[in-house]
């Protein structure tokens, strides 16, 4: 009877050893993204979508033009254990860009503010 018991405590301690061990520290990271829409004409609003919060593949994040320079942006905090994620702008919820094609990948900055400056449906 004791060493059943001496074995359910040594898996139950294995257990917690390897559950714990998996998990990765996250990292805040921020960007800000910039696309250049000035080539792109009659469309109602810029978005994107990607592959980890607070980006989604099923619900688009606007980016705004303050000033109409054409130049359109949004400032987001990702929290993760990577040092990339993925992304695509869309127009209108319905025009993706690259399409047929990769998506874009963000390389996060180690420190500080990522800016990523891109042209729309440029690789």
């Amino acid at each position: 009877m004791q060493s059943m018991l001496r074995i359910i405590a040594l898996f139950a301690l294995l257990s917690t050893v390897m559950i714990t061990s998996c998990v990765q520290p996250t990292y805040q990271r921020t960007v800000q993204f910039d696309v250049d829409m000035r080539d792109e004409q009659d469309f109602g609003f810029v978005a994107m979508v990607g592959e980890h919060e607070p980006l989604s593949w099923k619900e688009s994040t606007k980016l705004s033009d303050p000033d109409g320079d054409g130049i359109y942006s949004v400032t987001l905090t990702f929290d993760l254990p990577y040092d990339f994620t993925e992304c695509k702008f869309i127009i209108d919820d319905e025009r993706y860009e690259l399409k047929d094609q990769d998506n874009r990948r963000v390389e996060f900055n180690k420190e500080g503010t990522t800016q990523y400056q891109v042209k729309f449906d440029v690789p």
